[in-house]
């Protein structure tokens, strides 16, 4: 299963203004995530990965469907890891919410 590991992060490295960010999903066509300010993204096999500075450490997991499904933690369960290494489209974008204290200062 996927878990997200930011330690190594800056928190210099994530935005501090609203910003597009722009990728390819995984029918090849061009997509774009609003980031708002304390983020950072990128993309998983063309699935993007949002991570928000927060107070606490979750995940909220976006669907295709438009069902949202949040997990405590940053881990992601084995199902749904797999359905994003299989590039399945069954999972739209993933949302990390991540404390501050766990960057790098």
């Amino acid at each position: 299963s996927i878990h997200f590991q930011p330690d190594i992060l800056r928190s210099s490295e994530f935005i501090w203004s609203k910003k597009t960010f722009r990728y390819f999903n995984i029918e090849e066509k061009e997509k774009s995530v609003d980031l708002s300010d304390g983020s950072l993204a990128f993309t998983l096999c063309q699935v993007p990965i949002v991570y928000t500075i927060s107070d606490k450490d979750y995940v909220v997991i976006n669907l295709s469907s438009g069902e949202t499904r949040t997990t405590e933690g940053r881990s992601i369960d084995k199902d749904t890891s797999h359905s994003i290494f299989s590039r399945s489209g069954y999972v739209s974008h993933i949302q990390v919410f991540i404390q501050e204290q766990s960057l790098i200062k």
